[in-house]
């Protein structure tokens, strides 16, 4: 491969290859050697889908965290089941199966 050299003193693949990381790093280059210039770009706010959090009406396993910080939780039909409020801003939620409270490092209740 041929390489042509121009007034920067760089080969033309050189030359490429250092705009093309110069686009993807946001440095502005300038024909004069010793100047180089930095810009900062903003990337384009990106939004994550949020996942829909699950609700008594979709699934009926409650996940309580005690006073103790333990996660456990409560299947229908255990003693505290109907006395436990799921409360989401403190971390708790509900789950659809017991493997999927367990995965996710909570524990059934013992009564």
């Amino acid at each position: 491969m041929n390489k042509i050299s121009g007034s920067t003193g760089l080969g033309v693949t050189a030359g490429v290859a250092l705009i093309a990381i110069a686009g993807l790093t946001g440095i502005g280059l300038s024909q004069n050697k010793t100047e180089t210039t930095t810009t900062k770009t903003t990337p384009s706010a990106v939004t994550t889908p949020k996942t829909p959090e699950k609700t008594k009406q979709e699934c009926l396993i409650k996940g309580n965290i005690n006073n103790k910080g333990e996660k456990i939780y409560h299947m229908p039909g255990q003693k505290y089941y109907d006395k436990t409020i799921i409360e989401p801003e403190k971390g708790e939620r509900w789950f659809c199966t017991e493997q999927e409270a367990t995965t996710d490092g909570w524990r059934k209740s013992k009564v």
